[in-house]
């Protein structure tokens, strides 16, 4: 193994989601307990501007990283679950959508697609469907 292949493998793990979620946690939970309480205890023994302007720093820092945090966390966690999609009849979707997504494209399957994105609710068939019968009265 080369040297350049370790540094992309090093490159790689720290570019992950799993290393940066953690990062951020830690960051925020170890600033809070390491770093605030000297810094807020400095600028209470000696009150300076200078003092004070270092404590809103590191108060800064960590509501930053806290915020990349949670941020992260909630991404992690909303993976698992599906979005809510509710059911379209083919009945409901006009026919103006149909032509619309059938014009936007130049083949029948491209066409699908863009109906399926435009009604979330609409199943494959239903779609396919909808498609191939404008495109019948197309060509007639």
């Amino acid at each position: 193994m080369t040297k350049g292949d370790e540094v992309s493998k090093i490159v790689r793990l720290l570019d992950s989601e799993v290393v940066q979620r953690w990062a951020a946690t830690v960051a925020t939970i170890g600033f809070s307990l390491s770093v605030l309480p000297s810094r807020v205890g400095q600028a209470a023994e000696h009150p300076s501007v200078w003092n004070w302007v270092v404590v809103v720093v590191v108060v800064g820092g960590i509501v930053s990283f806290a915020v990349n945090a949670v941020a992260m966390w909630r991404k992690r966690l909303a993976r698992g679950t599906k979005p809510d999609h509710t059911f379209v009849a083919p009945e409901d979707v006009p026919f103006l959508d149909v032509e619309s997504a059938i014009e936007s494209t130049t083949d029948r399957i491209s066409a699908i697609k863009a109906l399926r994105e435009q009604h979330r609710g609409l199943g494959l068939k239903a779609a396919a469907d909808l498609v191939d019968a404008a495109l019948d009265e197309r060509s007639e």
